[in-house]
C-alpha cells in the first residue's frame, strides 16, 4: 500500500474513519497534517500531527504549542489559497500522491466546494483524493474506475467535472450506464442506490466526482 497524505480541516470532524466505520491509523510513512482547526480535532484524539499548517482564524488567532517532531507553519490570513489547500501542496512537495482528507466538509459550503475543487487538482497532477465527512465521502478520478464492495451502502451520486466525460459506464447499482457521455450540467448521476452487490463506476475520458451518501433516499427528494 502506498504511503498517504493525510489532511485533518476545521470542518465536520468524526474521527479517522473510511466509508465502513473502520479507524484509519496513519503509518509510520504516512504524513499526518492539520489544516488549522484540524489540530484541536487530531488532539481529541490524541494524535500529534506532523505539520500544523493555517492562519488559525478557526483557533482565534492562537498558533498551537510546538511539540517534539510537530511543525507549524504559520500563514497570513489574507492569502491566495485556503489552509487546507496549502497542506495539500506541502503534502506534494514531500512526495505524496495519495491523498485522505478528513474535515474537509460541512460548515460553509463554500468551503466543501473549494476543497472538492483543490480534489480536482490533486487528480489532474497524477494523484487520489478520497474526502471523508460526517456521514459520506466523495471521490474524484480521472479516466479511471471506482470499484465498490457489498458493504457499501446508502446512495451514491455521480456528476462530470469535465466539460464532456465519456464512456461513463455503472454496474452492480440500482441503475446502470453504458458508455454513457455525461456533460458538466448533466443531472443523471444523481440519488443511485447500493444493492448490496458489488459495483463499479467508470470514465473512459474525463474527470468524475462520485458522492456516496450513507444514509437512505429520504422521502420526497
Amino acid at each position: 500500500m502506498s504511503s498517504k497524505c493525510i489532511v485533518v480541516g476545521a470542518g465536520d470532524f468524526n474521527g479517522l474513519k473510511n466509508e465502513y466505520g473502520e479507524v484509519i491509523s496513519p503509518g509510520s510513512s504516512d504524513l499526518l497534517i492539520a489544516a488549522d482547526g484540524g489540530y484541536d480535532a487530531l488532539m481529541e484524539l490524541d494524535l500529534t500531527p506532523d505539520i500544523v499548517v493555517g492562519d488559525f482564524d478557526s483557533r482565534e488567532g492562537k498558533s498551537p504549542d510546538s511539540k517534539p517532531g510537530m511543525e507549524v507553519v504559520e500563514l497570513c490570513v489574507q492569502k491566495n489559497d485556503t489552509d487546507l489547500g496549502h497542506a495539500v501542496e506541502m503534502g506534494f512537495e514531500k512526495g505524496y500522491r495519495d491523498f485522505l482528507l478528513f474535515g474537509a466538509s460541512g460548515g460553509r459550503l463554500s468551503h466543501t466546494e473549494a476543497n472538492i475543487r483543490i480534489m480536482r487538482g490533486i487528480v489532474e497532477r497524477g494523484g487520489s483524493a478520497v474526502l471523508y465527512g460526517k456521514d459520506s465521502n466523495i471521490r474524484v478520478f480521472k479516466d479511471d474506475r471506482i470499484d465498490y464492495s457489498e458493504k457499501d451502502r446508502g446512495m451514491l451520486s455521480m456528476f462530470s467535472l469535465s466539460e464532456i466525460s465519456e464512456g461513463v459506464t455503472i454496474r452492480g447499482l440500482k441503475y446502470s450506464l453504458t458508455d454513457y457521455t455525461m456533460s458538466f450540467t448533466d443531472p443523471i448521476g444523481v440519488s443511485n442506490m447500493f444493492t448490496g452487490e458489488k459495483g463499479y463506476i467508470e470514465v473512459r475520458k474525463g474527470v468524475l466526482l462520485a458522492i456516496n451518501e450513507y444514509r437512505e433516499r429520504e422521502a420526497g427528494l
